[in-house]
């Protein structure tokens, strides 16, 4: 699969979302965040770009997301913090830059955080 994440994918009740291994670019649509029912979503070794949405705090049922081997770019967004059922963390080989946000700290059931070739 190639191009960018359609945002009408946004319109379905998903709570699994694998779009991992493909060549997806451009960013990662912020109308993500409307999967209020989301728990995984993994959008690993793509062509994705640009920073992670703010917006990602919102998804506020995730328990693993992984954004790892992407061209993502910018800061860890504090809003992580917001994440309160998140398990796994992966963030490894991106472009990201900063400091990890104190606000990691805060996510009480995490139990991998990847964060490694940024």
């Amino acid at each position: 699969l190639s191009g960018p994440i359609p945002s009408e994918i946004t319109m379905l009740p998903l709570r699994y979302l694998y779009l991992y291994n493909n060549k997806l670019s451009g960013p990662i649509p912020s109308e993500i965040t409307m999967l209020h029912e989301l728990k995984f979503l993994s959008l690993s070794e793509n062509n994705l770009s640009g920073p992670i949405p703010s917006e990602i705090g919102m998804l506020s049922q995730l328990e693993e997301l992984q954004l790892s081997t992407n061209h993502l770019n910018g800061t860890i967004p504090s809003e992580v913090g917001l994440l309160s059922h998140l398990k796994e963390l992966q963030l490894s080989t991106n472009h990201l830059n900063g400091t990890i946000p104190s606000e990691v700290g805060l996510l009480s059931h995490l139990k991998e955080l990847q964060l490694s070739t940024n």
